[in-house]
C-alpha cells in the first residue's frame, strides 16, 4: 500500500503543474470570491501568489494526512470518517480564505487525489470481501477464507463461511477457526461458526454449550440444577415446563411434567421451525432420532414417550434422567475408577449389542453422550440424533448422496473421519476413546488443528501406559482403538464377553486377596 500511495503521489505531484489543474483551482477560486462580503478592487491572483500557494504544497499536506492514515487509523468506518473530515476541512479553509480574505488556497487538486488515493486504499484492504459479491464463484473459494484468517479479518470469514455450502475442506478450516476463536476469547464469532458446523455435524452442539458455558458467569452448581429461566414459558402443548435443562445449536431441553400421563420427562424442543428455510429437512432429521430410539428397549437406552411437531415445532418428549453426563466428572476432573470404567462399559454395550441387531449405529459416542442416572444407578446412552442404520448408509453409497460428517472429531473411528464405512466397530472405537479420557482425563489423540487430529486418529498409536489401570482393561481397550476395523471386537457382543470376563478376573483376583 505504501509503494501505490507513493506511486500514486507523485503522478499527482506532476500532474499538478499541468495547465488544467491551474485552470481547475482558478476557475474555482474565481467562484468563491463573488460570494465574498468585501469589495475587493482586483479579483486576479498574482504570480507570487500562485508560487507560494501552489498546488504542490498543499498536495504534500494531504498526502501526508494519507499516510497518517494507513499507520494509525483502522477500520472501515474509521476510514471513511476520516476521508469526509479531511476533504470537509480544506473544503472550508479554501472557502473561508477566498470569501473573508481573498486568500489564494488552492486545494481542489489535493482534495480530489485525496478521496480517488483512499477510495483505492480502501477497496485494496477489502477487496477479498469484495470478491464475494463481484465475483459470486469465488464467494466459498478456501484460499480466500484463509487469506481473511491470515488477516485477522475474522468477522468477514464468518460471514463469508455462514453463505457457504458445505464441504469436507471447508469443515475442515471452520473447525479450526472455531478453536482459534475460542482460544482468543471471541466466543461470539466462535459460537456463530459451532452453530453453522451444527448444521452438518450434530456433535457440534456439544461445542455449541461449551462456548456458551464459557460466556456465562453462572456455573452449574455441585447437583446440577437447572438453570434459572425468569422469561421461559411455562407450558409447550400438554407439557407444563419446569426449568431449562440446557440448550444446544438444534435444540433445547426443558424438565417437564406430563399432564396427561402425569410423568416427570425431559422435553426437548427443536430451535428450528417449520417456517424457516429448510425447517422441514431439518424437523425431518430430527424426529429421526425419535423413530430411531422408539425401536430400541433397553434400561440402558433412554425412553421415549412422545414425538410430533406441535404448531411449528417439533419436540421429543424422552424419560428424564435425574443425574449428570460423563462429560461433567471429566470438567470436575473426577476421573474413573477401574471398576466403574467395566460399568460404563457393560452398560453401554450392553445397549449397543441391541443396537447393532436392529443394524443402528449410534454414531457418536462420547462423554456427553452416558448420562448416569443417580436414582437407579446406571448409565445411560442419550443422543441418537447421528444414529443411523446400515441400510440407509447403503443406500446413500448407491444414490452417491452428499456425504455429512456425524460425529464429534475427537472420538471418531479412522474409517469415520476418512469417510470409509462405517460399522457397529466404528461405535467400539468411539467407546474406547471415551473411556480412555474418563479415565486419564486427556484425549488419546489430539491436534491444535483438525487436520492434526485427523492425522493422529488415522496414524498416532495410543500411549497405554498413561493409564493406571489392570492390563487387561488396556488390553481390551488396545484391541478397540485399532486403526483397522477388522483388527478390533467383531461386535459389541464379543467386546461385551470380555469385559465381563474382565470383570469376573478382577472380582476373584479382590476376593483372593
Amino acid at each position: 500500500m505504501l509503494i501505490f500511495t507513493g506511486s500514486f503521489f507523485i503522478v499527482c505531484w506532476l500532474a499538478s503543474f499541468s495547465p488544467f489543474v491551474s485552470a481547475l483551482e482558478l476557475a474555482f477560486h474565481q467562484q468563491l470570491l463573488v460570494l465574498s462580503p468585501v469589495v475587493s478592487t482586483s479579483t486576479e491572483i498574482s504570480a507570487a501568489a500562485l508560487k507560494d500557494y501552489a498546488p504542490q504544497y498543499v498536495l504534500l499536506l494531504v498526502f501526508a494526512l494519507i499516510l497518517l492514515q494507513l499507520l494509525f487509523i483502522d477500520g472501515q468506518g474509521h476510514a471513511f470518517n476520516y476521508l469526509i473530515l479531511v476533504v470537509f476541512s480544506l473544503f472550508m479553509l479554501q472557502m473561508l480564505l477566498a470569501v473573508f480574505s481573498q486568500s489564494w488556497f488552492p486545494a481542489v487538486w489535493a482534495s480530489l487525489s485525496f478521496i480517488v488515493c483512499s477510495v483505492v486504499l480502501q477497496v485494496w484492504a477489502r477487496w477479498p470481501a469484495l470478491q464475494t459479491v463481484v465475483r459470486p464463484e469465488a464467494k466459498c473459494s478456501i484460499a480466500l477464507l484463509r487469506q481473511l484468517i491470515a488477516k485477522k479479518g475474522y468477522n468477514e470469514a464468518v460471514q463469508l463461511i455462514l453463505s457457504c455450502p458445505f464441504s469436507d475442506a471447508l469443515y475442515d478450516l471452520t473447525y479450526d477457526l472455531g478453536v482459534e476463536l475460542e482460544n482468543t476469547g471471541q466466543l461470539k464469532l466462535a459460537r456463530e461458526i459451532y452453530n453453522w458446523m451444527s448444521q452438518y455435524d450434530p456433535a457440534m452442539r456439544e461445542f455449541v454449550e461449551r462456548v456458551d458455558s464459557l460466556g456465562s458467569t453462572d456455573a452449574m452448581d455441585q447437583n446440577l440444577t437447572l438453570d434459572a429461566t425468569s422469561n421461559m414459558p411455562t407450558q409447550f402443548g400438554h407439557f407444563q415446563l419446569l426449568g431449562r435443562k440446557g440448550r444446544g445449536a438444534t435444540a433445547t431441553v426443558y424438565e417437564a411434567h406430563d399432564m396427561h400421563t402425569h410423568q416427570r420427562i425431559a422435553l426437548k424442543i427443536l430451535n428450528q421451525r417449520l417456517e424457516d428455510n429448510s425447517g422441514e429437512r431439518d424437523i425431518m432429521g430430527f424426529l429421526h432420532e425419535a423413530i430411531t430410539v422408539s425401536t430400541l428397549e433397553h434400561p440402558n437406552i433412554v425412553k421415549i414417550h412422545d414425538a410430533d411437531v406441535l404448531g411449528d415445532c417439533a419436540y421429543i418428549a424422552m424419560d428424564y434422567i435425574s443425574g449428570y453426563p460423563m462429560s461433567e466428572r471429566i470438567r470436575r476432573r473426577k476421573l474413573l475408577t477401574a471398576a466403574e470404567s467395566l460399568r460404563i462399559m457393560r452398560s453401554v454395550l450392553s445397549a449397543l449389542v441391541l443396537a447393532q441387531q436392529k443394524g443402528i449405529i449410534h454414531g457418536d459416542i462420547k462423554p456427553a453422550n452416558i448420562m448416569y442416572d443417580k436414582k437407579r444407578d446406571i448409565y445411560i446412552i442419550t443422543d441418537f440424533g447421528a444414529a443411523h442404520s446400515q441400510q440407509r448408509i447403503n443406500a446413500a453409497r448407491e444414490q452417491s448422496q452428499e456425504r455429512r460428517i456425524v460425529g464429534t472429531p475427537a472420538y471418531m473411528s479412522p474409517e469415520q473421519l476418512s469417510g470409509g464405512r462405517a460399522d457397529g466397530r466404528s461405535d467400539l472405537f468411539s467407546l474406547a476413546v471415551t473411556i480412555y479420557h474418563l479415565l486419564s482425563g486427556k484425549q488419546p489423540f489430539q491436534g491444535k488443528k483438525l487436520s492434526e487430529l485427523k492425522h493422529n486418529i488415522l496414524h498416532q498409536e495410543v500411549d497405554m501406559q498413561a493409564l493406571t489401570v489392570p492390563d487387561s482393561i488396556k488390553q481390551i481397550l488396545q484391541k478397540a482403538l485399532h486403526k483397522k476395523p477388522y483388527q478390533r471386537f467383531a461386535d459389541a457382543s464379543q467386546m461385551l464377553h470380555s469385559v465381563l470376563y474382565c470383570q469376573q478376573k478382577l472380582l476373584e483376583k479382590k476376593g483372593a486377596n
